[in-house]
Formats: structure tokens, sequence, C-alpha cells
């Protein structure tokens, strides 16, 4: 029987950091591996591309490539049941949609027969009087800085603890500097805290973005699992017995997060699930992450099946069952960004499936944006008529912030067709006395409290720019449609944002003539609702195309564009570049997300030198071509492999075949290296305890949890296996 070698884990001490929970025991008189056994290894850190190619030990070598090219290598696939698609064990799964001005929140428990979903609308903190039947996503730290009130609770405490800090809009922190584009309206963490009203921290004394959103996820999380015990179980939650109903139930969380988010943002915020304690690292199947536009698509699909129905697709049937959809838009309008995919429905067997249709698009014009507008407009007026506003002005805008959200946003604003009319806009108290000269165009009532602003400045200076965007955003995917032969036949609103009369009639008046418009009823209910039906049954939503590249770093073949300092001379005698990547699977590749895959690379390493081999990770759109490591490129794994020393049969530089398989699911990969020489692989069956065995070990990574500023990273070495 064919025996296989696999590897011998070296830890690299000063970039990794200690290796945690392994035993291994080593043959001192050839430093060899002779038995080895992996238990839940977790690495501290995570260091990028070329950092570690600099640091290797000259013993050691990067394997060379067997081919002459680094075209990738298509996949056989096979069906795959990930934990994170199984709801064994669980007792209720929970879907949040954590947003950028308000969350919410739906579950369904699962010994209920009919699965029914139910949706939370109400007993948030701070009463029931709320826009959406949601919570604000705001959250108010006392003199200590630890957290005192969240949601609506915090702003309504607001005015009676000015010393306290209330903090807002802080979702966006999560996201890189790169996925909605340096040109995005995206405000510096800040100025998010001050269009809340809320004072923002010294340097002294620092309060981090990870900290506020896992403390209000975490008291977000407390909240909802209260609910659901006493009112599903029927048992009282309390301080002291809340960690024992928490033991005694088990839940399945899955978030929504925009569509544009990249992996370093995904894994920020499974980062703060981590430091919420919604999940513990060590359960990482706990948490799903669906896109808020596609677990909208979900709820749509399901909850208006009338918008959604399909020809028949006999070719004997004249009659048609409806209106035929095939590909729609979603357009998620929310607070803080307004994102846009497409997507393609497909009945196969009695059984709907949605696929994203190209790249999605959007940007931070949400409408927090209009705050920034509007609140940019009276900071003009003030400049006007010649009040300079600055830290020392005795000028709040809280209140006049607060009317312009429930009098004249979303959804009441529409433009006046006559171009007449005004708004009453009554201006925060000031010291000073206003004085309007001739050259200045703007009125003022009530003993200049109050500001008649015009309809046609509250469209020119505060939606349109706005509206503006979003409606570039749609003629993108129009244009995208067109280049894939695609035709839209539905526009999908929903979000908050989606609710603004002006936005809807915009939208009609561009593209009515292209598709059919339809705002669903309760749409900002659509994402949380959707994340459990996700969670139920994830293979409903299936993702087409790789949303990343995985390669191997090689030395490959030189080439006549290969860099020259790169160039390395093999054990063959011909010429290689050294740093090369070859893609197991390039960004954009077709494939079915519900299946995992399985890529596989053979390469050579050269006896009886030690190899390194790495792998790595990239879904910026200008590396997921790239020939060469990087440090835009993610490190998934790296280890080095030891070749057993005085091999009977295998003379000095010959070179050894080696197959590297990388398998990826939903939320992790895993890498297996074998020696594909089987006097090496007899050698290392002689040397072990058993003679008929050989070792396996594979290497996990978890891929919500792959990169972070702060280089936060977990590894999971699990079941090492011994074949007979």
């Amino acid at each position: 029987m064919k025996m296989c070698f696999h590897l011998l884990l070296i830890t690299y001490m000063s970039l990794w950091g200690p290796l945690k929970n392994i035993n291994c025991i080593l043959d001192k008189s050839d430093n060899y591996l002779r038995n080895i056994k992996l238990i839940e290894t977790t690495f501290d850190a995570l260091s990028s591309g070329a950092v570690f190619s600099a640091s290797r030990p000259s013993v050691s070598q990067i394997p060379f490539s067997k081919t002459t090219t680094s075209d990738q290598v298509e996949p056989s696939s096979e069906e795959y049941i990930d934990k994170s698609y199984t709801n064994d064990g669980y007792n209720f799964i929970v879907g949040i949609d954590f947003g950028t001005t308000f969350s919410g929140c739906s579950y369904v428990n699962l010994k209920d027969e009919k699965k029914t979903i139910k949706t939370i609308r109400d007993r948030w903190p701070g009463g029931n009087s709320l826009v959406f039947g949601k919570a604000p996503t705001l959250l108010m730290f006392d003199k200590k800085m630890k957290p005192a009130y969240w949601g609506e609770e915090a702003r309504l405490m607001v005015n009676h603890n000015k010393d306290l800090h209330l903090l807002g809009n802080f979702k966006l922190a999560l996201d890189s500097d790169h996925s909605y584009g340096s040109d995005s309206n995206k405000p510096d963490d800040n100025e998010g805290l001050r269009n809340q009203g809320g004072k923002t921290k010294n340097e002294n004394n620092k309060l981090s973005a990870m900290n506020v959103i896992s403390s209000y996820l975490k008291l977000f999380k407390n909240h909802v699992v209260e609910f659901i015990i006493t009112n599903e179980m029927n048992e009282n939650v309390s301080f002291f017995n809340r960690a024992t109903l928490l033991k005694k139930y088990k839940f399945k969380y899955i978030i929504t997060v925009p569509a544009m988010w990249d992996t370093a943002a995904r894994e920020t915020m499974a980062e703060a699930a981590i430091a919420a304690t919604l999940i513990k690292r060590t359960e990482l199947d706990q948490l799903l992450l669906i896109s808020e536009p596609g677990a909208a698509a979900l709820y749509c699909e399901k909850r208006f099946p009338d918008e959604f129905k399909h020809e028949s697709s006999s070719e004997n049937d004249d009659e048609s069952n409806g209106k035929s959809i095939e590909n729609f838009i979603v357009c998620d309008a929310g607070g803080g960004t307004v994102d846009l995919v497409t997507y393609k429905l497909e009945v196969k067997d009695g059984v709907s499936q949605i696929s994203q249709i190209g790249d999605a698009v959007g940007d931070t014009c949400g409408s927090t944006t209009l705050d920034k507008n509007f609140k940019d407009y009276l900071l003009k007026f003030y400049s006007d008529v010649g009040i300079t506003i600055n830290s020392s002005t005795n000028i709040n805008f809280d209140g006049v912030m607060r009317d312009f959200d429930r009098k004249h946003k979303v959804p009441y604003f529409l433009p006046n067709p006559n171009h007449g009319g005004h708004f009453n806009i009554d201006l925060p108290g000031q010291k000073e006395t206003i004085h309007l000269s001739k050259d200045v165009n703007y009125r003022l009532t009530n003993d200049n409290t109050t500001l008649e602003m015009r309809n046609d400045d509250m469209k020119t200076k505060v939606f349109d720019p706005v509206v503006e965007r979003v409606l570039e955003l749609f003629k993108t995917q129009f244009d995208q449609a067109k280049k894939l032969d695609k035709k839209i036949d539905v526009i999908l609103m929903v979000g908050g944002f989606s609710q603004s009369l002006y936005l809807q009639q915009r939208i009609k008046d561009n593209f009515r003539n292209e598709c059919y418009i339809f705002v669903p009823e309760e749409s900002t209910l659509a994402m949380s609702h959707g994340a459990v039906m996700y969670g139920l049954n994830p293979k409903t939503i299936i993702k087409e195309f790789a949303g990343r590249s995985f390669a191997l770093e090689v030395q490959d073949r030189f080439e006549a564009n290969d860099d020259v300092d790169k160039k390395v001379q093999g054990p063959d005698g011909q010429d290689y570049a050294k740093n090369r990547l070859q893609y197991f699977v390039k960004k954009g590749q077709g494939l079915k997300e519900h299946l995992r895959k399985k890529y596989t690379k053979e390469v050579y390493v050269e006896y009886p030198h030690d190899a390194v081999f790495a792998v790595y990770s990239s879904d910026t759109k200008d590396n997921t071509e790239g020939r060469y490591v990087t440090d835009k490129h993610t490190k998934i794994m790296e280890t080095r492999v030891t070749l057993p020393p005085n091999v009977p049969g295998i003379q000095d530089r010959e070179l050894i075949l080696f197959k590297v398989t990388l398998e990826t699911g939903h939320i992790e990969a895993t890498v297996v290296i074998e020696c594909q020489n089987a006097l090496i692989n007899d050698s290392v069956a002689h040397m072990s305890s058993n003679k008929k065995s050989s070792l396996k070990v594979e290497k996990k990574c978890n891929l919500n949890i792959l990169k972070h500023k702060k280089h936060l990273i977990e590894y999971a070495l699990v079941n090492s296996k011994v074949h007979k």
C-alpha cells in the first residue's frame, strides 16, 4: 500500500510567536520526526508576503514548479458538508442586520416544526416608538469609558448626561480603505461620532473602533438572547442564571455585511463577533456572514412570490404561469452605504437558487450623507452671515439634526414641481445676533430664529448629490448586464434609504422603461429575515465565481518577462524565477459555493534540503493575476518539510515529487502536502512507531479571520490522521 509522508511543522518564533498546545516527540539522533500529535494549534500573528521569503533559513528551499507555466489547474469538485451548513445541535438561528444607523434581528426556533421566522420589532431599550422596528446603532460610554446605554436609550439619555460620550456611525470603521475606493464619502471615525452629537476621546484616553463595535454587539446579543429565551422557552433570564441558560441553549449567528466589503472587512467583522462573545474562537462554525443584498434577495423571493413568477419551461405548455423574471438588481440603500448586486434566479427540481452575476458596486452614499449635506448647508449659512462655528461657539446642532431626520429626510422629501415652497428650520440657539445683509440670499422669521430653507435648496444641495451618485451605481450595473448579454427584469429596493420617496421617483424616472421597480413592504426587515433563511438553507444562494485567489509560492521556469533580479539556477541547470505564484484558483473563476472544491498542484523538492511550502490569498483586483508574491498577498499557510536523511536509493540533488492539495469550503481552507516518492514514504514508515503507518496532517485555516490590521489570526491544525 502506498505510504504518504506529511510535514514536519517548524514555527518561526520571531514572526509568529510561541506555538501553543503542541506535543512533538522527535528522534534526537537525527532530529527527524518519529511521531507527532497536533492539537488545536493557534498562532498569535500573521505576516505578509515578502517578509517570510527574506527570513527563511538558507538551507531551505521554495519548491520548484513541475510545469513550465503558471496557468491555473482546472479543479475537481466534490460535495462537502461543512459544519457551517448543518444545524444539528443548535436551538436557534439568529439573523443580525448590523446597520450603520439602525440594527435589527430575526430568529427561528429550530425545535419548531414549522420553522417560523420571527422578527424582534419592539421591546428594544428606550421604548417601542422606533423607526423601522429596529434599534439605533448608538452606544454611550460613561466617564470610565464603560458602556452605559445603547440603542434608543442612549439617544434619550444624551441630554441628561452631558459628560457621557455618545457614539454612532462606528460600523463604517470596520471597512478597510479600499472596499469603496479612496474617493468614497466615508467619514473618519471622529466625524462619524460628531454626526451623532457625541464627544470624541482625547489622545490620552483612546477607545478603538473595535472596542466600540464589539461592546455594542455584546449588548445587542445579550438583549436578543434574553428576549428569545424569555419568549420562546418561558424562562426568565437574570444575572444569576444567564451563564447557565447560555450553556443550555445553543445559538448560531448569521450577520449581514455590505456587498462591497472585501475579505479584510469581513474578517474584522468576524473578529468583532468573537470579541462580543457571540461565538468563541474555537467554535467558528457558529458564525456565517452573508451580504446584505443577498439576504434581501432571499427574503423577497420567498415573501413576494408573485414578483418572481417564471414562465413554464415546458415546450408544450402554451400558457404562461406568470411573467418571466430571471435577472434582477437588489439595491440595498441603507444609512451608511448603498450597494447594488445583480442576481440570477433559477429553479432546479422545484428549488429556487439565487446566484450573483458580475461584480457588486457600491459607495458610502447612504442616508447619513444627507445629514452631512444638510449640516454643511447650515454651516455655510452661519459663515455667510458672519458667524464662525468652532469649539468655542455655543451652538449645539443635535436638535436641528433630529428635526431634519424626523421631518424632512426619509421618506418625506419630494421637490416642488413649481420650484416653490420652503422648509422651516428652527436654528439652534446662539449668543450672536444674526444680521442679514442685502447680498445674502436667505430668509429668516420668528425673530431670526427660523430659517426658511427653499425647496430647491433642499433638493440641489442636500438630496441631489446623493441621489445622483446612486443613479450612477445603477448605470454601472445596467452597463455590466449589457456586456454580459443579460436583461434586467426587476429592481428590488430595500433598506431604510429605499423608503425615500424622492429616491424612488428618480429611479423610476430613469429606469421604468428598462424594467419593473419594486419596493417591498417592510423592506427594512428584509436583511435580518433573509439572514435566518440563509442559515436554514445556505444552498439557496450560491456564488458562481471565486471571491478571491489562492496561489502556491514556487520557483518557476524563468521567462522573458520575469524580473532578472529573481533569476536563480535550478537543480536541473535551468534558470528559474523565485517568489513566483502558481494559482490554485483565481478570483472570478467559476465555482459553486455550496460545493467544496479541491485544487491540486505538483512540485519538486531537491533532496535532501528542507522545503518551505506557502499558500497565499488575495481578493484585490490588482493582485489576483500577479506573478510574484507581494505585501498585498495574505499568507494563509506556511510550513517547512524536512526530508529524512540518507534514504537508500535516493541521490543528492535528486528531485522529489510532492502533491499539494487545497480544499476550500465556506469558512475554511485545508492544505495537504503529500510526498509521492515511495522510497521516502517507506523510510518514514520504517522510522515511525507503527511500521504500517504513514502520517497525515491537515492544515486548516478559517477564511473569516485571515487578516486584520492588528494581525489577528487563528490557525487550527486538527485531525492528525494515521492511515493504515
